[in-house]
């Protein structure tokens, strides 16, 4: 598997009524398990992984009658166009339903004066953070110049991201704002916001990396993560190594790799991650609210870690952790902003540990029974391809360097020598 993308791309509460949910802040703790580590079968693990993945798509159908936005997007961000939705009895693809105008509740599209926007709505109908559609979509495959139908009128996403550029501001909650431009716009690229001052990538970065590590929502893992899809990109485009980094961006990575560490210093000995994410160890008996918190953290490790990290023992168990507590709640409502981290994380985990071909992104969703969805070709979601793309042309770039200096070094001793002769959704929420 090659190196992934930087270095540096459930249940907070059971389902408490098929549209409405409460936020993501985590619940009391209480004393860990004291579960004796053993030796993991990575076959079963990945077969386990990989029947959660597609049980948690297949196995709990959304509708467009019952379900709102934040949960449909969520799943969106998980498995890209192969997320379906049954819209007046039949199973369509998700994204390119609500994209062609489809009827969703919470969506919040609006035009406005630099492009499209989007509503924040409280209560988990819609938007709970700014561009937070625009920071999923990007990574669920969808394309620039892909069209949006708001209002009835066509846009395409590049007006959304106008938008998104334009609204920027000293201290705004940006990590979807982060995660948009390290996937749309030129690494290097610069613009004027509405508050007068010029922005970039790098500037939103520096911005994000700066706050206190546990400051964000999520336990700061949506940060962490957004902030890892910057520098995986930046390492793709200059094609450098992490060591080389400095600025900004070093400092993007370095926070990531903290952040690392303290996940694995307070991991649970069951394998879960700790309730309070990076700031202290912590277990609860709220299996909800483990999903939650292990769900979001695995997703940001798998976005972060290099191939020699990600085969580490203690991620594996961190991913049986999860799915081992989805296999339980199997036919059990879930909460699915948590169940969709968790799927989009034991996704990226299988792609990146097993060179998983789950399923391609792209694809329609399947029309078969569920669980039955052909397996191909390999998930190349967006953190993935930039990641391999940024190993590889830095192995690529070091290589030609190495294979330059030898050649060099041959030519001067021959050239001596001549002289001296001559690298599971609510099953219904």
């Amino acid at each position: 598997m090659k190196r992934p993308c930087l270095w540096c791309l459930t249940v907070f509460a059971i389902a408490i009524s098929a549209t409405l949910f409460t936020g993501c802040a985590p619940s009391g703790s209480s004393a860990q398990p004291t579960t004796k580590a053993a030796t993991i079968d990575e076959n079963d693990l990945h077969k386990r992984v990989r029947d959660v993945v597609l049980y948690s798509r297949d196995g709990r159908p959304l509708n467009s009658e019952d379900h709102n936005a934040w949960q449909v997007v969520h799943g969106m961000l998980a498995y890209g166009r192969t997320f379906p939705i049954i819209v007046s009895g039949k199973s369509v693809p998700a994204l390119d339903w609500v994209l062609k105008g489809g009827n969703l509740k919470g969506w919040g599209l609006k035009p406005s004066d630099h492009g499209v926007a989007s509503t924040i709505i409280e209560g988990k109908l819609g938007a709970g953070h700014p561009d937070q559609w625009l920071g999923y979509l990007s990574q669920a495959g969808l394309k620039i110049d892909d069209t949006v139908v708001v209002e009835g009128k066509s846009y395409t996403v590049k007006d959304m991201l106008e938008q998104t550029k334009f609204d920027l501001f000293e201290n705004k909650e940006a990590p979807w704002a982060l995660m948009a431009t390290s996937t749309y716009l030129p690494i290097d690229a610069t613009w004027k916001a509405r508050d007068g001052q010029t922005w970039s990538t790098e500037k939103i970065l520096e911005m994000e990396a700066k706050r206190p590590l546990a400051d964000g929502a999520c336990g700061a893992t949506h940060k962490l993560y957004a902030i890892s899809v910057a520098v995986n990109r930046y390492l793709n485009e200059k094609q450098i190594k992490p060591e080389q980094l400095t600025g900004a961006w070093k400092l993007g990575n370095d926070r990531v790799q903290e952040a690392i560490k303290l996940a694995r210093e307070y991991q649970n000995p069951d394998g879960s991650f700790s309730e309070a994410f990076f700031q202290r160890a912590g277990y609860t008996d709220n299996i909800a609210q483990r999903i939650y918190s292990t769900g979001h953290t695995l997703e940001f490790l798998v976005a972060a870690m290099s191939p020699e990290q990600i085969q580490q023992p203690w991620v594996a168990r961190g991913a049986l952790a999860l799915t081992k507590m989805l296999e339980l709640r199997k036919k059990d409502d879930v909460e699915c902003g948590a169940l969709y981290h968790a799927a989009h994380g034991l996704l990226l985990f299988s792609v990146r540990r097993f060179n998983d071909p789950i399923f391609d992104l792209d694809a329609p969703p399947p029309s078969d029974k569920p669980g039955t969805q052909p397996a191909d070709k390999a998930a190349e979601t967006p953190v993935a391809k930039a990641a391999d793309k940024a190993t590889d042309k830095a192995t690529d770039k070091a290589t030609d360097k190495a294979a330059e200096q030898a050649t060099d070094k041959a030519a001067k001793t021959s050239a001596n020598k001549s002289a001296a002769a001559t690298d599971a959704v609510p099953s219904k929420e």
